[in-house]
């Protein structure tokens, strides 16, 4: 994996080892997964009973492709596992044997947030040069990170063989600190380090999308991607390379209760903004229950109506919402909510995937600061 340009990749999708998003990644064109390297952050999702559980599933969904290798930070998860890997004990040792263990998986340094020193991170970081050929590291705090990064880059071989990501997490609620923070990080990192590569990472899609209705029963609406405009904002690929959380919000709910409500939903992601049709309860007819079968049809054919191209398309997401909206008997994913947020994520990587060559193409349209987001 010596040979990687980061430079030759456009697009670093930020993903959970949850079996919905690994399922939309899984389903992705062959084309199309060379074009990424993803960031996997294994935590304790789901019927997890280790990190390795999460871990293992890559390589059967991304077959022999190289990808970061990152561990949550949620302090409640596999609590003696993490501590253990976390550690900065002979310069992170236990992390860099552990990675190890993963065909095609790169580091993403570690910091040990009870231990840890500055001295111990960059010889982590050399090590990783060493021995895997490429490092990432991920600044989460924009101002106790910087240092770590900024030393670490300067420590190294050559700076090619590392990507910095900025990870600003939900922005919707904070988007113009978030701009001024992310030029600030920026420009610390090019005064020292001018070649060095940067990416952002950031996500805007919400924990609810209720609230984002544009009629009267909450049953349809559209948001904006703001994660396309702060990269285009700080300069586009000129200045950074674009990353994402894959249409999934910052913190996921795995822990809620069975009780909480939730109601049948078919997410199209385009490239700049996210459709949305939900059905809650009694939206379809009176007595519908919001959760069945033929309100995700509905919805999906809601979809279809205005997206009739996806006939013709090539994305697994979009064939099984146009199998969905025309075919009554179709069962293929089931009718659950995991099933249709692997739907999302598998359109919205495809989306960005080709957004980003179309960015960077002679003849790509430009992102039009005039133009109004829809």
């Amino acid at each position: 994996m010596n040979d990687i340009n980061f430079e030759n990749f456009l697009y670093y999708p930020k993903l959970r080892t949850r079996a919905a998003e690994l399922k939309g990644l899984k389903h992705l064109t062959d084309n199309r997964k060379d074009q990424i390297i993803p960031l996997i952050t294994a935590g304790k999702w789901p019927r997890a009973t280790s990190f390795e559980s999460g871990i293992n599933k890559i390589n059967e969904v991304f077959e022999n492709r190289p990808f970061f290798l990152d561990l949550t930070d949620e302090y409640d998860t596999f609590t003696e596992e993490q501590t253990l890997l976390k550690s900065s004990s002979n310069n992170y040792q236990n992390w860099r044997n552990y990675v190890q263990r993963f065909p095609n998986a790169l580091p993403i340094a570690q910091i040990d947030r009870h231990s840890s020193n500055l001295r111990d991170f960059v010889t982590q970081a050399r090590l990783c040069e060493q021995e895997f050929g490429k490092v990432a590291f991920v600044i989460n705090d924009y101002i106790r990170d910087i240092e770590h990064v900024v030393s670490a880059l300067s420590a190294l071989d050559d700076v090619n063989n590392a990507i910095t990501f900025i990870d600003s997490k939900y922005i919707r609620n904070s988007y113009p600190a978030v701009l001024a923070a992310n030029i600030q990080t920026i420009n610390t990192i090019r005064n020292d380090i001018p070649e060095a590569n940067i990416s952002t990472l950031s996500t805007s899609f919400p924990s609810s999308l209720a609230s984002f209705s544009n009629d009267a029963n909450k049953t349809r609406g559209v948001i904006d991607i703001l994660e396309r405009q702060l990269h285009e904002e700080l300069g586009g690929y000129e200045v950074a390379s674009y990353g994402d959380y894959a249409s999934i919000h910052g913190i996921v709910y795995d822990n809620a209760p069975d009780v909480m409500r939730w109601a049948a939903r078919v997410d199209y992601p385009t490239e700049q903004y996210w459709q949305f049709e939900r059905r809650p309860k009694n939206s379809v007819a009176n007595g519908s229950t919001g959760t069945a079968k033929s309100d995700f049809i509905h919805a999906a054919q809601a979809i279809f109506e205005s997206n009739p191209h996806i006939a013709e398309s090539d994305i697994w997401g979009e064939q099984m919402i146009f199998n969905t909206a025309t075919n009554p008997e179709f069962d293929g994913i089931g009718f659950g909510p995991a099933a249709w947020i692997s739907v999302r994520v598998n359109i919205h990587l495809s989306k960005q995937i080709d957004y980003s060559n179309q960015l960077t193409s002679e003849d790509g349209q430009e992102w039009d600061e005039d133009e109004g987001l829809l």
